[in-house]
């Protein structure tokens, strides 16, 4: 069978002696492992379309459960993510996520446009690193039915307070009063500050033309960053090495 698609390489694995096994993530038919004859030659057509965090055009061909790649065309190679390691190491957690979370044989158009305009954000120098990890990580949760109930408090429906908790394991927030009259055990909420709760719900709720839109301050986003990082740790239950790479590196 063959398909036309677009994607990005999340990874490359160096298989036999001049061969490359990827995982990449394609609009049409989600996570995808294929294979790339001869891609590690010199003078390969594959070596530059099959490399890591290269958006590109493959055809594939599928016989029974392995996948063949036959052509591939780079439509964007994202060199200023090698530019730091901070960068770097963001990306590759980035894509690590992905692997992880994004379906098989299913659409995953979205998911792909998020980290796509990630990649370019990161590339250009158009957000920092501390702007794009929390907000990758709450997009991608709410994509992959881990959205948290930001609306309003779960108890009273009030909308704003002056301070919220987020109750990861239940995915919803109470305002701090309900929090005490109901004896809501806080040590294992996350405190958010208005601030932080405005940012967290433009990232879910917001129209995906104005995602990276919204400004906040430093303080703000380390806030974010920690509490989003928090949330998609204990929806996922799963230890991700390049994460902890990335605050090697910070």
């Amino acid at each position: 069978m063959q398909m036309k698609t677009d994607g990005i390489v999340l990874r490359e694995q160096k298989y036999n002696e001049n061969d490359r096994l990827l995982t990449v993530l394609t609009r049409k038919y989600g996570l995808v492992y294929a294979y790339a004859r001869g891609a590690d030659k010199l003078k390969s057509r594959l070596s530059t379309a099959t490399k890591q965090f290269c958006y590109s055009d493959f055809i594939l061909f599928k016989n029974k459960e392995r996948c063949l790649v036959d052509t591939a065309d780079s439509k964007k190679i994202f060199f200023g993510i090698s530019s730091s390691l901070e960068k770097l190491a963001l990306s590759s957690y980035l894509a690590q996520l992905c692997i992880y979370l994004s379906p098989q044989s299913d659409d995953s158009e979205q998911i792909l446009r998020l980290l796509l305009n990630c990649l370019y954000m990161l590339d250009e120098n158009k957000r920092s690193d501390e702007f794009i990890k929390p907000l990758f990580e709450l997009r991608l949760a709410s994509l992959c039915g881990f959205m948290p109930n930001l609306v309003a408090c779960s108890n009273c429906l009030t909308y704003e307070s002056e301070n919220m908790y987020l109750d990861a394991e239940k995915g919803e927030i109470i305002c701090s009063d309900c929090a005490e009259k109901i004896g809501i055990d806080i040590t294992r909420c996350a405190l958010l500050t208005p601030s932080v709760l405005t940012a967290m719900r433009h990232i879910v709720f917001s129209d995906f033309n104005k995602l990276f839109s919204f400004k906040t301050s430093q303080e703000t986003l380390e806030m974010l960053g920690s509490i989003c990082e928090w949330y998609l740790k204990d929806k996922l239950e799963h230890h991700f090495e390049t994460l902890d790479f990335y605050h090697s590196v910070k």
